[in-house]
């Protein structure tokens, strides 16, 4: 996306970055969730957004679109007008650029209102906004509503307290090839290997002191060990899935997902692939590749 572009989506949604009224209401009835929300969760660069297509292809579910997150203050009202803006993306699956996917109806990581929801909003009235905003856009499409966004993996304690019935999906990817994406992501943004991107795992302060390629595996390894630590805890709740598998066959695991989180499949869809192009291509140059294999081996053996 044009960062000038970004610029402006981004203005928009932080000034109308308010809950909608219509959850606002004293008279608002609580309804039973009968479709619980689905968190996919993990590390970034691990294959979520190209799984979100996929599910969405294939699957009746809902998510927060491009047009819906653009005004949340109005996301519950444009839902009843129409109701496609929670699920009507009609485009090929495709790579997408940091998770973004073109199109008013295709699905947004909410970055702006995954935090007012999950980190600024601490009062129990807003806890309940939270609840009520998916529970309207579920009740509305009679689906459940599926959220991408990774960050949402270091706010999982606020999620599961907010939507106790909510599933997850933890999806990962082999660390040395998640770390070469994350370092390349960093070069083209940046211009440089040095600076944060994406999740910011507690204690990663202290991160910033080591060496990038580090930090990178720090990174990711974090992150892994929440969502370990987390699916022990809640096992019958939460789907793992190696973005590997999943590339080798969309078909069998696809099947798996669908079972596991009771979802209906979309009639006249277009038959799944037998598998799908995985890159193990070293993207590095071959200096900083092997040293950023060494790096991951040193840590593995020192953990």
């Amino acid at each position: 996306m044009n960062k000038k572009v970004k610029s402006i989506i981004l203005a928009i949604q932080k000034k109308f970055n308010r809950f909608d009224s219509s959850v606002k209401n004293p008279r608002y009835l609580e309804k039973p969730m009968s479709n619980p929300p689905i968190f996919i969760i993990g590390p970034p660069r691990s294959g979520s957004t190209l799984l979100l297509q996929w599910m969405i292809a294939q699957f009746e579910i809902s998510y927060i679109s491009n047009l819906l997150a653009l005004f949340p203050s109005q996301m519950v009202k444009l839902c009843r007008i129409i109701p496609k803006a929670a699920n009507g993306c009609q485009k090929e699956i495709s790579r997408s650029e940091f998770g973004y996917i073109s199109g008013l109806f295709s699905p947004n990581e909410a970055g702006v209102i995954m935090q007012k929801w999950f980190e600024d909003s601490t009062l129990d009235i807003e806890k309940k906004y939270v609840r009520r905003t998916i529970a309207e856009i579920s009740s509305i499409t009679d689906r459940p509503v599926l959220i991408k966004n990774l960050n949402n993996t270091i706010r999982l304690n606020k999620i599961i307290s907010i939507f106790p019935e909510s599933r997850f999906l933890y999806l990962h990817r082999e660390i040395p090839y998640t770390a070469q994406s994350i370092l390349s992501v960093r070069k083209k943004m940046y211009g440089s290997y040095e600076k944060w991107w994406s999740i910011q795992p507690p204690g990663y302060e202290k991160a910033l002191e080591f060496h990038p390629f580090k930090q990178v595996i720090w990174q990711i390894t974090t992150i892994e060990d929440i969502c370990n630590k987390f699916m022990e805890r809640y096992s019958q709740r939460v789907y793992k899935l190696a973005y590997w598998d999943f590339c080798k066959s969309p078909r069998k695991y696809l099947h798996e997902i669908r079972t596991f989180f009771h979802l209906n499949a979309k009639s006249n869809v277009s038959l799944m692939k037998e598998s799908i192009i995985y890159s193990k291509k070293v993207q590095l140059p071959d200096k900083d590749w092997k040293k950023l294999v060494e790096t991951y081996k040193l840590l593995k053996k020192t953990k």
